[in-house]
């Protein structure tokens, strides 16, 4: 979705919703990762989802080129249902 403007190496991951538009999943520390681009389809791993549809202590895995942004939607998130908060 875009990159952190308060000059920390981060990105802004966002995930389709059943209505097309794009969601705020989760912010993304770069430091140490390979570079991305707005636009780019990422493979992260998570600690858990939240009820609030957030990603907790989330690790960029790698870049995907077999996928296209339409294919990232919101029901990948899982849910932990025993988080509450």
């Amino acid at each position: 979705m875009g990159f952190n403007t308060e000059g920390h190496n981060s990105a802004v991951i966002g995930l389709y919703r059943a209505d097309g538009k794009l969601y705020r999943l989760c912010g993304l520390s770069l430091n140490g990762k390979e570079p991305v681009k707005i636009g780019d389809v990422v493979e992260i791993d998570y600690l858990y989802g939240t009820a609030k549809l957030e990603a907790v202590q989330i690790n960029l895995v790698r870049v995907r080129d077999d996928k296209k942004p339409h294919q990232c939607t919101i029901d990948q998130l899982v849910i932990n249902k025993g988080f509450k908060k």
